[in-house]
């Protein structure tokens, strides 16, 4: 695992098919700041089977022609991570075990784990003590379109989860956005990842440096 890489000061991307076939169809913008970025998840929820793996591969190709440096995270899919060599995987709590995904991933990959309670986040700081997992997605901090249905819980939350995780672990989510961005700032995040915002706003520098 790249402990120096989570503990930069940088957004985390996410990719997302869905929302990238009506703001970035030709997949142009993620080629651009796939050079700006150090660490891009990848996340399909509407495909499976061949359809899923081909277009997880094209994006997968698109960030490394572009930034070979760029660490390439795969939502969900601990099989695709593995096939496809990439750096890491996030899971939520219903998908598949992480302790699993450590076996078969290895030491060196990167896991991260959504965190939607304070009763989940007690329970991650257990795996992150036991480096199952390296990092924590939490949220949803503010009100979002790209998730429907998820109540936000304010930057109150993400003070709360740090009394049980180091910032430097935890990635809220969530709405985020340049307007909000000095709420975070308040509360001494440390990164912020980014889904639908950066399609809109494609200004990396604005979240780099947050805290």
């Amino acid at each position: 695992m790249n402990q120096a890489l989570l503990e930069a000061v940088e957004p985390y991307w996410i990719y997302d098919y869905d929302v990238a076939q009506s703001l970035d169809p030709k997949a142009s913008l993620l080629k651009s700041l796939a050079q700006d970025l150090k660490l891009i998840q990848i996340r399909v929820k509407s495909l499976v089977d061949l359809e899923l793996k081909k277009q997880v591969k094209k994006y997968y190709d698109l960030i490394k022609e572009a930034n070979p440096a760029c660490h390439v995270i795969m939502n969900d899919y601990v099989d695709l991570c593995a096939e496809f060599a990439m750096e890491g995987v996030h899971l939520g709590q219903s998908d598949d075990s992480v302790i699993e995904a450590r076996k078969n991933l290895g030491e060196k990959a990167i896991i991260g784990l959504t965190v939607r309670s304070l009763e989940e986040a007690q329970e991650a700081q257990g795996l992150l003590a036991q480096g199952i997992v390296d990092y924590v997605g939490v949220g949803t901090v503010f009100q979002t379109t790209t998730k429907q249905g998820l109540k936000a819980k304010g930057p109150e939350f993400i003070e709360e989860v740090f009394k049980l995780i180091p910032a430097e672990k935890v990635y809220p989510i969530g709405g985020i956005n340049k307007e909000n961005l000095s709420e975070l700032k308040k509360i001494d995040v440390k990164h912020v990842a980014l889904c639908s915002e950066l399609y809109k706003n494609p200004d990396v520098k604005v979240y780099c440096g947050v805290c």
